[in-house]
């Protein structure tokens, strides 16, 4: 298998695994056999929705992995005006 469809292939296992979890939508495209897009909506437990969106990329022969953004909500930045909501930057 080539990355890109490894990577797929592990999303959709991960998915599987938890329980409670209802996809709305996953939809893929591979455009080449080094760029594909993934797009997912997942309701949670409690009526939370997760969007997901990635731009994915083989360089090297390997998936690249470039932080662009990523939101969360854990507790450890007290300091920040919507506490817990925060998100992290690529640097």
């Amino acid at each position: 298998m080539s990355p890109l469809r490894d990577y797929l292939a592990q999303v959709q296992q991960a998915i599987s695994t938890f329980p409670g979890v209802q996809v709305e939508e996953y939809w893929e495209q591979l455009l080449t056999v080094t760029r594909a897009n993934l797009r997912i909506r997942l309701h949670l437990a409690g009526n939370s929705l997760l969007e997901i969106s990635e731009a994915l990329a083989v360089e090297g022969g390997r998936l690249a992995g470039h932080l662009i953004l990523r939101y969360d909500n854990a507790p450890h930045h007290p300091e920040v005006g919507t506490f817990p909501h925060h998100k992290h930057l690529r640097p």
